[in-house]
């Protein structure tokens, strides 16, 4: 997800937007879908309140992961609040 530059390093000079390729495949998952209907529904929400929402509840880890993926594919966004961390659609 880096741009090294053109000269290999591999340094993080620059975030480089996801394509739409990586967008696609990020919205494949159904449990990513289930999450995505939920936010688009709920506003921002929890990490518990959006496993509270699913009707076959993962495990958190497993939730926080897809909610990387997404997040990562630039469809959702993260934000901290005290403890929390805040989903909601982009």
């Amino acid at each position: 997800m880096y741009d090294d530059g053109g000269e290999g390093r591999g340094k993080p000079d620059k975030l480089r937007s996801p394509s739409a390729n990586q967008q696609d495949q990020a919205r494949r998952h159904p449990l990513r879908l289930a999450i995505l209907a939920i936010l688009a529904s709920g506003g921002t929400l929890a990490v518990s309140e959006i496993a509270s929402e699913l009707p076959r509840a993962p495990g958190l880890a497993l939730l926080r992961y897809h909610l990387g993926v997404l997040r990562q594919a630039a469809l959702v966004r993260e934000k901290a609040t005290g403890t929390r961390r805040m989903f909601s659609l982009i």
